[in-house]
């Protein structure tokens, strides 16, 4: 019974410290990179709720940026946000093997 008391213990610790983030870098920060970058047109548009005003959003910009991994590892707490000019870009997919990130940089009316 210790014993699979002890084993259980070891297990909670090394999930702990295997699941604690690493420490996020200074911030500003520059990507590294720009892999990709491709306008896009909706015919349906979507709410872009990376933005206070909540606009209606029918083209932008599909960006694949290189960047630091311990920028983008994901977070329970406050996490840095990628701006393009003085606007948020939404986060889409983060692949963490190859530091990667794709994002969408919205294009709104005036």
């Amino acid at each position: 019974m210790k014993s699979i008391t002890l084993m259980a213990a070891v297990l909670v610790v090394t999930s702990v410290a295997l699941a604690t983030p690493p420490e996020t870098p200074k911030t500003p920060a520059a990507v590294a990179d720009i892999l990709y970058a491709r306008s896009f047109t909706l015919e349906q548009g979507f709410k872009y709720m990376w933005s206070k005003e909540r606009p209606n959003v029918t083209n932008g910009m599909l960006l694949v940026l290189k960047v630091d991994k311990a920028l983008v590892v994901p977070r329970e707490i406050a996490t840095p946000v990628l701006y393009v000019g003085n606007q948020p870009a939404q986060r889409m997919i983060v692949n963490l093997i190859v530091d990667y990130l794709i994002h969408i940089q919205v294009e709104t009316a005036p």
